[in-house]
């Protein structure tokens, strides 16, 4: 028996009613690809909901993005710090100055940013600057991790302005906070104390820097510079004592040829004269290749000191003196005829 067609109309109804009662309204909450800053697909699609209407119970109010999104703080500061390690400094204090523009950074990063920027124009030799910003850091962070090495950039700065005073209290308040660079910072004290005429301070500074143990080619340089301390301030057998110890550390022709002339000459002005020239002697006759020997020979032709003709004349073409070791080379044939090694005729020719 079939049904009555207004039943069979009345169901298709209500079944139509419910259908749209559980569909879901288009203008209840953005698509994932608005809300995710891209622009809608279509035209026909209503803007989304205003505060008037009513909201998915379970939606959560999400922030829009902006169009251009800023990059990380740590991906900033990773490229500023190779901007200074590849010498881009100009590039690096540009980047290290955007890090501090970023919302929400973390105490170490902005210790990180602005001293990212003093370090660069450290490098940059714009001591000035660094020194401003140093001291700015040291203002705002006085007892940050980083206070001994912004003290230590401090004083380098000032030191690169000839500032030497300033530069003795920041290098000898980093030695009050840390020891990790004794030897290079009181290497650096000395210097300034010496630019000052401080001679028994800057000995003293040397002296540390070299009980604090270095490498060799630093110990030879920090001697060197206490030798010559020694000597501004009239201690000669001390500078020569210096000059001596050396040449115990050295193993190159031209460091051993200096220090012979220098240690030379100290002994001369301490009334040494026979030691000093025999001190002369040695570099002639040691290292005829190094230009302190072409000077410890003019020395010793000056005061009437013999030298082996052969030997005045190498050392004088190595020195590019070639009218002078022509009149050696001959003398020495002059005075052995007969037995006088072939290179005298080779190094003749290359004079000519």
């Amino acid at each position: 028996m079939r049904k009555p067609f207004a039943l069979v109309l009345g169901l298709l109804v209500l079944q139509w009613l419910v259908s749209c009662q559980n569909r879901p309204s288009p203008s209840l909450a953005p698509t994932a690809e608005i809300a995710a800053g891209g622009a809608a697909v279509g035209t026909g699609h209503r803007p989304p909901p205003t505060v008037t209407d009513s909201p998915v119970p379970t939606a959560t109010p999400t922030a829009m993005p902006t169009a251009t999104p800023t990059p990380r703080s740590m991906g900033l500061l990773d490229a500023a710090r190779r901007d200074r390690a590849n010498g881009d400094y100009q590039s690096a204090i540009v980047g290290f100055r955007g890090v501090a523009a970023v919302p929400g950074l973390t105490d170490e990063e902005q210790r990180a940013s602005l001293l990212g920027v003093a370090e660069a124009q450290l490098r940059m030799g714009t001591f000035a600057d660094s020194e401003a910003t140093l001291t700015e850091f040291l203002h705002r962070y006085p007892d940050a991790p980083e206070t001994a090495t912004a003290t230590f950039w401090l004083a380098q700065a000032r030191q690169g302005q000839m500032d030497w005073d300033g530069a003795i209290v920041a290098f000898r308040a980093y030695l009050e906070m840390d020891d990790v660079l004794t030897i290079y910072v009181s290497d650096m004290l000395a210097d300034c104390l010496l630019e000052l005429g401080d001679h028994s301070a800057a000995l003293a500074a040397y002296q540390a820097a070299l009980a604090g143990g270095a490498t060799i080619d630093r110990m030879i340089a920090m001697r060197e510079r206490l030798a010559q301390a020694h000597m501004s301030a009239g201690e000669l057998d001390d500078a020569v004592a210096q000059y001596d110890a050396i040449c115990i550390l050295a193993d190159d022709d031209d460091t051993l040829a200096r220090m012979d002339y220098l240690a030379g000459y100290a002994l001369i002005l301490a009334g040494q004269p026979d030691q000093g020239y025999a001190r002369y002697l040695h570099a002639v006759n040691a290292y005829p290749d190094v230009y302190e020997s072409y000077l410890a020979l003019i020395e010793l032709v000056e005061t009437g000191h013999p030298v082996d003709e052969f030997q005045r004349g190498l050392v004088d073409y190595n020195a590019g003196a070639t009218i002078p070791a022509i009149g050696a080379f001959h003398r020495y044939m002059e005075a052995n005829p007969d037995d006088h090694p072939a290179d005298v005729h080779l190094y003749l020719a290359r004079c000519y």
